[in-house]
């Protein structure tokens, strides 16, 4: 450990307002001044020494002025000067001037004020020169008996510190520090004097804690946290004293102090395997969890049953907590809810599943009689889960679940709605003794039904399930019931004109059972609402679903009446009854596509449904075997195989788990031998009290991968060069919300480095929290320097910054290294999770942002490159894998993953082997990146492209632009994000610029064989100028008419300028301030810059100079190829800058200029092509072309070889 780690400062920066004080007006006034002038001098001579001033001249002025003082600020002020200042020679030894000093230490440490000795005593707990502290041994020693406990507490502090650090300064603190434990009643003394003897003298520890064992539970909860430390820490180096300190734990369980039973509770568990005491544990858990209201607190107590449950050993202990464990969801907060809810399902057993469900039920219906809100709707979706996952894993319970479940198919929250539906196709497909249960429960509430996805749900159930007589008339009335009086067309015309009154409508108004908390049933009329109907609320539900363009429904009504027709007349013989059946059901097809054709709903129908609905008309016409085998057998076999195939999944999962679970040991683990076993060697579980500290401190430790060759060194990165006068790497080390960056300096001169500082500065949703101090460096020394990053959001960032430092007696400038960038890996917050289809669906509809990415790989196998894919993104695959299976030349797969910050991230992979180009012929296709937040899917989308460069040489970017999802572009002007602010060149350019390049060649070589030049030129200039339209001008000859504000486009175009082949990469980008971040992103690789300006906006004029400089500072030149362009140049009549006054700032400039028009095409390619011109003279005037030998004539025998 270096000595600049020893101390921590807070950095206060000095006022940039006012002049620095100068050391002879900060000596007159700790000489002179006032009381008020003395504390506001010392105040500013402790800022300058923090900020690195050297005041040597004013430490005695310090001691003989301000020391004898009783100010009480002062005396504070003083304790922070007394220890920052340096108190040594730069040779080490101890200034003459501090034994002065010491002697003030004496007296405040006998002073008559505790605060002001006790304060001291604090002080000298971070005093490193023992020659300072030796002298104030007695009188710290009689702090011990000081009548205040402040006083006291810091005593044993101090002299905790000093033995810690000079032990020969006080060898008989343990005994001293015993007996004052023995004779002490405060409890923050005993508190503190037991955490010294736990460190310095564990076996005087134990003694004391077996004389006052049986008064533990009375003590303070400050003590009785050191006490459960204690046990925690002999029981793990000692097992066989678990029996003696076991019962006390167990006391501590009924501690009034929510920490202390939270301790205690996993101090058992770890202490004892026996069921009682995993019991006494989880029971104390699940009260902490009901008591607890924050619900942080409440969050981490469930992770620790959860952890309990994972023991294969601790699983059957819990299960008989499950109803206590149910009492969690009394909590409002969705997250423990959801918790709560999965710890009981992973828990339940034929046991209890009875007394589980009856509660379920329960919270189901408080959900229905508390007002609509967004958490509620969730939690009532999780009921539903949890009710189905019972129902299928328990049948016997189905019966009981779902008469209160099929009441919520009328519910307006259709994402609850789905999930009742898809339970209750399950349960009608699995339990052929329910059917007739579910298919009266379902023609109860079918009138009731809102949503079209739950009616379009419920007709194929109906349609599918109803076999007798009476159900599919039942069915016949419902579907007449919910569409009116046909035909549609005329009634509705009959409306318009008033022929037909409301009051008919209401007359036939649903009637609604509800379920009350006591589980009886109430019935709700409509009629007994006083609100006046609105014109299309007195429609009846199918019927308004059909008027406002949804004729999906009406395809699957249409199926639906042709199931039951053909199920009719296979079961009734009377011709006539069979024929007026199949008649009804071809009236209401044929009166749906009249409606659908006529000009009556909001949107007409579609020519699917047309066809679908033609298709039922005919199979009814003829009934033929054939199609009543595929209606009535062959859809249903479908829904078995499907619903078997997932029943399938979800047991290989849940084996897989319990072969994690259970396989605690592996057959190769070495055995360990407590006999055996070193002192230092670990014979049980980690440490836990270890292991906390550790993770509070940034440094635990991660699993290593399984690779050998995977280490820590794949965490460092180069810094600077091997030849830099100083060599730098850091460690960077990934703590959730925090980054460490380690970083190693090495002084490669033979001179004395001073003031050597760090200065870092980071680019993305990263803050620096702290300034790293500055250290000087001897000759080819080197030191460590921390620095902590905190992160906020899962983002790519950026860390860079230079080292700067001064060489001992030279009389330059301060000397500076510039670092390598460092960048972060937002791999290392991205976490695989999983979520159902619905809300995968749900998500994907919701998200803003999407990132289209091209696949350019040279993987030929799709599986691979899939498997390559969720390795690089840490996402998890949601398809089965028995989808997957197979080979048909293409796929697709839906991934999911989430952050540590709750951010969510989707990915559809549709990916194609074009199998005409050969077995070897790679993938290709794209993948589609949807998140809530801009950062999660762009950094996904680098995260893809950087991937795929490691698998190929030649990567394409395409899809430049993003977009949002269609839902998004619904609400608002749609909006376009960049690559991550980078601009990444490979060795085939840069192609793309999504939905606007399509038209780009991609040719990776020139047609006549002859050498391409690259150049990579960049359009910057103001909002709203053009540039995206001269860009898209020059590459596909087309005007945009919008303005759709760019962030960041790339283009690629092959052209042939003064006779020489040329590939023009073309970078356009954002005019707005808010992206003016990532402008010198893009300026550290451009070969050459369009800058553009509009002539009929002077702002955008006036702006051209602030490009300029900060292209010619970023390039680090006082010259640099660009040429400036007055766009708009067709807009004569709405000129503000003149032809003049552009070629007057381009002689300022030194550059050309020309104007332009996008709109006419006017200079528009030649602006590009001389742009290319000043690059190629700059290029020649940088490096000239070195004269060629004279060419020998060739031998004609054959070619000579050159190897260099």
């Amino acid at each position: 450990m270096t000595a600049a780690e020893n101390v921590c400062y807070t950095l206060i920066n000095v006022s940039s307002d006012s002049e620095p004080p100068s050391e002879v007006s900060l000596k007159t006034d700790l000489e002179k001044g006032e009381i008020k002038a003395k504390t506001e001098a010392l105040k500013k001579v402790i800022i300058m020494i923090l900020n690195g001033e050297k005041l040597p001249g004013l430490l005695m002025t310090i001691i003989r002025f301000v020391l004898p003082l009783q100010d009480h600020t002062i005396k504070k002020l003083l304790l922070v000067f007394w220890e920052i200042v340096p108190k040594t020679t730069p040779d080490g030894k101890l200034l003459q001037e501090m034994i002065l000093v010491c002697d003030a230490y004496r007296k405040d440490l006998q002073h008559p004020n505790e605060f002001i000795r006790g304060s001291t005593l604090r002080f000298l707990c971070k005093l490193k020169e023992s020659e300072l502290l030796e002298p104030l041994m007695p009188a710290i020693r009689a702090c011990l008996e000081h009548r205040h406990s402040y006083v006291r507490r810091n005593a044993v502090l101090a002299i905790y510190t000093i033995y810690r650090n000079f032990e020969h300064l006080i060898p008989d603190a343990p005994e001293l520090i015993h007996d004052f434990l023995v004779n002490e009643k405060d409890a923050s003394c005993k508190r503190n004097a037991f955490m010294m003897l736990i460190h310095a003298d564990q076996d005087r520890a134990l003694d004391y804690l077996s004389t006052c064992i049986d008064q533990v539970h009375t003590f303070g909860d400050i003590l009785q946290l050191v006490i459960v430390e204690l046990i925690y820490k002999v029981c793990h180096a000692n097992p066989s004293e678990r029996a003696r300190f076991i019962r006390c734990i167990y006391n501590l369980l009924q501690s009034s102090s929510p920490a202390v039973k939270y301790e205690a509770a996993g101090t058992l568990v770890t202490l004892s395997s026996a069921p009682t005491a995993i019991k006494a544990a989880a029971q104390c858990y699940i009260d902490l969890i009901i008591k607890e209201s924050d619900n942080n607190v409440k969050l981490i107590v469930l992770d620790r049953l959860i952890d309990l449950k994972d023991h294969p050993t601790h699983e059957r202990v819990l299960q008989d907590l499950v109803m206590d464990i149910l009492r969690v969801l009394s909590t409002p907060d969705l997250e423990v809810r959801k918790k709560t809810l999965q710890l009981a399902l992973d828990l339940v057993s034929s046991r209890n599943v009875e007394e589980l469900v009856i509660v379920l039920k329960k919270e189901v219906i408080k959900t229905n009689n508390v007002t609509e809100h967004e958490d509620t709707d969730k939690y009532r979706q999780l009921l539903v889960r949890t009710l189905h996952s019972c129902s299928v894993r328990f049948p016997d319970m189905a019966a009981n679940v779902i008469p209160v479940l099929m009441e919520f198919l009328s519910d307006t929250n259709e994402a609850a709605a789905a999930d009742v539906l898809e339970f209750v196709r399950e349960a009608i497909q699995r339990f052929d003794n329910l059917r007739p249960l579910i298919i009266e429960k379902m023609l109860e509430v079918f009138h009731a039904i809102r949503t079209v996805k739950i009616y379009r749900g419920a007709l194929w159930i109906l349609g599918e399930y109803c076999s007798t007589k009476e159900d599919i008339q039942s069915v016949m009335t419902e579907i007449r019931r919910s569409l009116g009086e046909i035909p549609i067309v005329e009634h509705e015309i009959k409306k318009e004109t008033g022929e037909v009154k409301a009051e008919d409508e209401v007359s036939a108004a649903p009637v609604q059972k509800l379920v009350t908390e006591m589980g009886t049933y109430v019935t709700q009329s409509a009629l007994s609402s006083s609100r006046p109907l609105k014109k299309d609320e007195d429609r009846p539900p199918l019927r308004g679903f059909l008027m406002d363009g949804d004729f999906y429904v009406a395809a699957s009504l249409a199926t639906t009446l042709t199931k039951v027709a053909l199920r009719y007349v296979a079961i009734v013989e009377e011709k006539r009854r069979q024929n007026s059946f199949v008649a009804e059901s071809m009236l209401i097809m044929v009166t749906v596509l009249h409606l659908g054709k006529s000009s009556l709903p909001k949107k007409p129908i579609t020519d699917d449904d047309v066809e679908r609905i033609s298709l039922c008309l005919k199979v009814l016409s003829e009934c033929s075997p054939l199609m009543n085998d595929i209606f009535n057998k062959e859809c249903r076999k479908s829904l078995s195989h499907m619903l078997a195939i997932r029943l399938e999944e979800e047991k290989l999962s849940q084996k897989k788990e319990s072969e994690k679970r259970n396989v605690t040991v592996q057959a190769d683990d070495p055995i360990s031998f407590v006999q055996l076993t070193a002192k230092n060697e670990m014979t049980s579980k980690e440490d836990q009290f270890q292991l906390s500290l550790l993770a509070a401190m940034g440094n635990t430790q991660r699993k290593e991968a399984a690779d050998p060759l995977a280490s820590k060194l794949n965490k460092v990165t180069q810094l600077t060069g091997f030849s830099d006068p100083v060599y730098a790497e850091a460690y960077v080390h990934v703590n959730q919300y925090d980054i460490v960056l380690d970083v190693l300096v090495v002084n490669q001169t033979s001179d004395t480095l001073q003031n050597c500082t760090l200065e870092l500065a980071t680019l993305g949703d990263l803050k620096l929290v702290e300034k790293p101090s500055p250290l000087t460096l001897a000759p080819h020394d080197f030191a460590n320097i921390k620095a902590n990053v905190k992160v906020a959001s899962t983002e790519n960032g950026i860390i860079f910054g230079n080292i700067v430092y001064d060489v001992s007696g030279a009389a330059s400038d301060r000397n500076c290294v510039v670092l390598s960038d460092i960048h972060i890996d937002i791999m290392d917050y991205i976490q695989p999770a999983a979520c159902t289809d619905a809300e995968f669906r749900q998500m994907w509809a919701e998200f803003e942002w999407e990132n289209k990415v091209t696949v350019n790989t040279n993987i030929t196998d799709l599986n691979e490159y899939l498997q390559h894919i969720l390795k690089s993104t840490n996402m998890k695959c949601l398809t089965p894998e028995k989808a997957l299976s197979g080979f048909c030349g293409f796929m697709a797969a839906n991934l999911y993953a989430r952050s540590i910050f709750g951010e969510d991230a989707l990915a559809n992979v549709s990916i194609e082997k074009p199998i005409h180009l050969g077995p070897d012929a790679p993938v290709n296709g794209h993948i589609r990146i949807r998140a809530k937040s801009q950062g999660m899917a762009l950094s996904l989308g680098d995260k893809i492209n950087l991937s795929q460069k490691k698998t190929n040489g030649l990567v394409t970017f395409t899809g430049g632009r993003r977009r949002r999802s269609s839902s998004s572009r619904r609400r608002r002007r749609r909006r376009k994000c960049v690559f991550a602010a980078h601009w990444c060149f490979s060795g085939s350019g840069i192609s793309g610029g999504g939905e606007r390049s399509s038209e780009v060649s991609s040719m990776a070589g020139w047609k006549d064989g002859s050498v391409q030049e690259k150049y990579r030129l960049v359009v910057v200039g103001g909002g709203g100028v053009g540039k995206s339209a001269l860009t898209i001008q020059f590459i596909q000859s087309y005007f945009v008419t919008d303005y759709d504000p760019t962030i960041e486009d790339s283009y690629t175009k092959q052209c042939v300028i003064d006779e020489r082949a040329a590939r023009l990469d073309i970078l356009d980008t954002a005019g707005q301030e808010e992206f003016g971040a990532m402008r010198e992103q893009y300026m550290r690789t451009g070969e050459g810059f369009l800058l553009v300006f509009s002539v009929t906006d002077r702002g955008s004029f006036e702006e051209i100079y602030k490009f300029q400089r900060q292209i010619l500072r970023v390039k680090d030149r006082d010259e640099f190829p660009m040429i400036l362009v007055g766009n708009k140049a067709d807009l004569e009549p709405q000129r503000q800058v003149t032809q003049e006054e552009g070629q007057q700032l381009a002689r300022q400039l030194k550059v050309t200029y020309m104007e332009a028009s996008a709109k006419i095409r006017m200079n528009v390619d030649q602006a590009f092509h001389e742009l290319v011109r000043v690059i190629r003279k700059f290029q020649e005037q940088e490096c000239p072309p070195s004269p060629e030998p004279p060419r020998k004539e060739k031998d004609k025998s054959g070619c000579h070889c050159v190897i260099v």
